[in-house]
């Protein structure tokens, strides 16, 4: 599942597991090799390429502070909370109530920026709203048959 941050070209991603690129062109249905699983391949790198793992982040540094990852997200990540460093992870209470429906026990919270992984084109396409319906049914497939 992926949720869109505050900021346009943030997002959230809920799952158990990273994808390999091979399992996420498998669920983009593209044919390896052509033009489509090189459209699909830079989808990828742009979404996955750098990735922070927000709850091993948690359960690392901060799980001592807070009783879960939750309160967690909810005092440290809100919009705004690190801006005197020149970053943040552009979370509001709707995204953090998404996320929290989207997630069980076992299952890892990352976050992304689409224009980390180097493509901004690609990054742009991701974040339209056809691309991001795009990307939203591609992670629902992978889901599906990964399971």
């Amino acid at each position: 599942m992926i949720v869109r941050g505050i900021s346009s070209n943030t997002y959230f991603i809920v799952c158990s597991r990273l994808l390999s690129e091979s399992e996420f062109l498998s669920a983009a249905r593209v044919r390896e090799g052509s033009p489509g699983a090189e459209f699909a391949g830079r989808m990828y790198c742009c979404l996955f390429n750098a990735l922070t793992n927000i709850s091993e982040e948690y359960e690392r540094f901060y799980k001592i502070e807070y009783e879960d990852v939750w309160p967690y997200l909810e005092r440290n990540y809100f919009a705004g909370v690190y801006r005197h460093l020149n970053w943040n992870y552009s979370i509001g209470a709707n995204t953090v109530r998404c996320l929290r429906e989207h997630h069980s026990p076992g299952m890892n919270v990352f976050y992304g920026d689409v224009h980390s992984g180097g493509d901004y084109v690609m990054g742009e396409y991701i974040i339209s709203s056809e691309g991001f319906a795009m990307v939203r049914a591609i992670l629902a497939r992978a889901e599906k048959e990964c399971k």
